[in-house]
């Protein structure tokens, strides 16, 4: 089964607010010559925008037999559900792991073989968590 990723709405307003500055930067500078010149910047940034977004849009959570696989674009991230160990709610922006797989401030961290741990953002948290208690019934939920 397939579960998409929650999205924070704070995604949606940074790009557009540094999309915003750079044109405002590009239409209220003197000359011809640095206006040529930021146009570069806007159009990285106008690609960027377009790549974030499909990256929002593609990213899922998915159980393929035992195995549960989160993906952000081409990146696939697999870990076996028999090592989950726990799966802690995160209610905070800050996320103490070092691998986010998710586009929310508020997810699931889940922690695996004795020291993994990484981020997700399940869309529905509670049929996520309860899929994976089917198949790992001594996985610790803290909320």
């Amino acid at each position: 089964m397939h579960y998409k990723s929650s999205v924070s709405k704070i995604y949606y307003i940074i790009f557009p607010l540094f999309m915003a500055g750079i044109f405002l930067m590009n239409y209220f500078l003197p000359s011809e010559k640095e206006k040529i010149i930021t146009f570069a910047p806007l159009f990285v940034l106008f690609g960027g925008l377009i790549l974030f977004i499909i990256a929002i849009k593609n990213t899922k959570y998915y159980i393929e037999g035992n195995v549960l696989i989160s993906q952000v674009l081409f990146y696939k991230y697999k870990v076996n559900i028999e090592t989950i160990r726990k799966i802690e709610y995160n209610h905070t922006i800050f996320v103490g792991t070092t691998t986010k797989l998710g586009w929310d401030t508020k997810g699931l961290i889940v922690h695996y073989n004795k020291f993994d741990d990484y981020f997700i953002s399940p869309a529905n948290k509670e049929q996520f968590i309860a899929h994976l208690l089917q198949l790992n019934p001594n996985i610790e939920i803290k909320k």
